[in-house]
């Protein structure tokens, strides 16, 4: 299963991405602008993250972490390892240096296949660029207490399901009601950010028109 899962993603990855039209589909919105897109900001910061498969016995697995409470926009979130770029860093040279910062995993250990779609994120003001890689054997995790509070080691069967994706309603910092599109991840709540960047992963693999893990 777990080669299956790579093929067909290593193969769609080379295709034209659902991008915005995946994204949306997990963005929280007003029910009266269902599919209203905000455009990124001139003086947005640029960010990467991880996106990481391996294999938890046959069945593809990702490498999900919940984050530290702090005084910051992602604040206790279920996320991807990732972070902000540095000064003349790549996208993808920094969600490596990001996921061995944040769970300790080298890029020894695991071989980028590809990129999704760049998405913006108004609450933080960053444009996030999701990296896509995978690893052949199970992971080495070693996190870093000081970000990371739990890690979430989380089939990627549980995005394909959709009993595990509902909606609850929110207040947002402006004081406006939205509706926040969710996965329910062991009755954690994996919205906004990454599960835009989740949900288009799920429609890559789905595009494969290949039964596997579909519910």
């Amino acid at each position: 299963m777990f080669l299956e899962v790579v093929h067909a993603l290593e193969k769609q990855l080379q295709q034209p991405l659902p991008g915005t039209i995946a994204q949306g589909k997990m963005r929280p919105y007003l029910s009266s602008f269902p599919h209203l897109d905000i455009p990124s900001s001139p003086f947005a910061r640029e960010s990467a993250v991880m996106a990481l498969l391996y294999p938890k016995g046959d069945q593809p697995s990702i490498l999900l972490i919940e984050r530290n409470i702090y005084t910051g926009a992602h604040s206790g979130q279920i996320s991807l390892p990732g972070g902000k770029l540095e000064k003349n860093e790549s996208y993808q040279e920094a969600a490596i240096r990001e996921t061995m910062e944040e769970v300790g995993v080298k890029n020894s250990d695991f071989q980028i296949i590809g990129e999704l779609s760049k998405m913006y994120v108004a609450a933080s003001n960053f444009n996030i660029q999701p990296i896509v890689a995978i690893s052949d054997r199970p992971l080495q995790i070693y996190p870093d207490s000081r970000e990371v509070a739990q890690i979430l080691e989380t089939p990627l069967e549980v995005f394909f399901n959709m009993k595990l994706r509902k909606e609850k309603l929110i207040k947002s910092a402006m004081g406006m009601e939205l509706m926040a599109p969710y996965f329910d991840v062991n009755n954690k709540t994996l919205w906004r950010a990454t599960a835009m960047i989740l949900i288009q992963l799920v429609e890559v693999i789905q595009s494969s028109n290949q039964s596997i893990l579909k519910y």
